[in-house]
């Protein structure tokens, strides 16, 4: 399971302005919601940005440079 968390990990690093590690990873509150979770809450803070329009900056760059499946 570490080997997904450093491969997500990666995948973040490449189009995130700041550096994140498996500190910034966490396990969903629900089984079913997935394996891990990045909450955009700090980020989104320190961008001005809400949580909301970071994660869906983020899910869109990470589609647009087939980082991610749709």
């Amino acid at each position: 399971m570490e080997r997904f968390a450093f491969e997500i990990l990666h995948l973040l690093n490449q189009v995130l302005p700041v550096s994140l590690s498996l500190n910034d990873l966490e396990k969903p509150a629900q089984a079913e919601w997935g394996d891990f979770a990045f909450p955009c809450f700090t980020l989104a803070k320190s961008l001005k940005q809400s949580p909301q329009a970071l994660a869906q900056d983020l899910a869109r760059t990470l589609k647009e440079r087939a980082l991610m499946p749709d």
